[in-house]
């Protein structure tokens, strides 16, 4: 069975600790490894200084008993290296979540562009933290022209919900239930 990734993305400082604090319940049995150290700590989290010893590390380890692994990698690594690194490991990346601090939102957009655009590029939501402080519309642009139509969360009860997990296993019930009753239905004409 393969374990589920969850990458969260950004620079020091911009708050990938805090949401992960807050996510992390979200799943009974989770993994946390991290490729920085930051101020904030997160329970349970696990410290790499690169890929490869994380990869080591996790080549003898049953990984099919995580409903999920949550990855905390720093803003200044290519985030395309983390493509091989899960299947490598036969993991699914689910979500890449770029975290961004508002407060110093429009200086990265407009100083770092090259470095902020592939992670943006391979992330599937943006989550701006101090979001109250991200007024520039110019940053707005920016990330509009980066990556059209992403969605952007301000709140972390609105990103909590990016984890709802749907019970598919209602769904196939009803659907069995409704194939036999129509399957009665037809033997008896």
């Amino acid at each position: 069975m393969k374990a589920d990734l969850y990458l969260f993305a950004g620079f020091l400082f911009a708050g990938k600790s805090t949401i992960i604090n807050k996510l992390k319940n979200s799943f009974e049995n989770i993994l946390i490894i991290s490729m920085e150290q930051g101020l904030e700590k997160v329970d349970q989290e696990i410290y790499f200084n690169n890929l490869t010893d994380a990869k080591d590390y996790l080549k003898t380890i049953d990984l099919s008993k995580y409903d999920a692994i949550f990855m905390e990698y720093n803003g200044t690594m290519h985030v395309k290296n983390i493509f091989s690194f899960a299947k490598d490991l036969d993991l699914v990346l689910r979500k890449t979540i770029y975290v961004l601090d508002g407060e110093v939102a429009e200086n990265y957009l407009i100083n770092m562009p090259n470095l902020i655009l592939e992670q943006i590029n391979f992330s599937d939501l943006i989550y701006i933290r101090n979001f109250e402080k991200f007024q520039s519309d110019r940053a707005k642009e920016i990330i509009k022209t980066l990556k059209p139509g992403i969605k952007i969360y301000k709140d972390e009860t609105e990103i909590e919900n990016i984890f709802e997990k749907k019970n598919y296993k209602i769904l196939i019930i009803i659907i069995w239930i409704i194939l036999i009753l129509s399957y009665k239905f037809i033997l008896k004409k």
